[in-house]
């Protein structure tokens, strides 16, 4: 199985070329700290993307890292945990940068990078980056 990291996935193109690399069944790896696009954008392509790859029964390993600056700053988290509870193929991490103290967060903190590099490190996603390919964007 092919493998893909998409850089900037959450955006226009990138959320396009991870949408057509899934339907051609390959692994895809989302990484965007969604700085430049604008939420509502990002909000509806990765719902529609999560929602079609479920509608279309797709069952290839899936990670989606969604890094924000706080709390506020995140969107969606809701339905993507739900769909990674649904779907044992999928797996959503969502990151904070800027934790803010005495909030209750339990989720990864620290840049989406340092977080992406630690899920790796410590094996904590079986078989991610395992002989990646990759296609940059955003």
């Amino acid at each position: 199985m092919t493998r893909f990291l998409i850089v900037g996935g959450a955006g226009y193109i990138g959320s396009h070329v991870s949408k057509e690399l899934a339907e051609q069944s390959c692994e895809v790896v989302v990484l965007d700290n969604v700085v430049s696009t604008p939420a509502a954008v990002t909000y509806e392509t990765a719902k529609q993307t999560f929602r079609r790859m479920k509608a279309a029964g797709m069952t290839r390993p899936t990670v989606y890292f969604f890094g924000a600056l706080t709390r506020r700053d995140l969107f969606l988290v809701e339905e993507l945990s739900a769909l990674a509870d649904e779907l044992p193929w999928f797996t959503f991490v969502p990151a904070l940068s800027q934790h803010t103290p005495g909030d209750p967060w339990t989720g990864a903190t620290g840049l989406i990078t340092e977080v992406v590099a630690a899920a790796v490190d410590e094996k904590k996603i079986p078989g991610i980056f395992s002989d990646p390919e990759a296609y940059l964007c955003g």
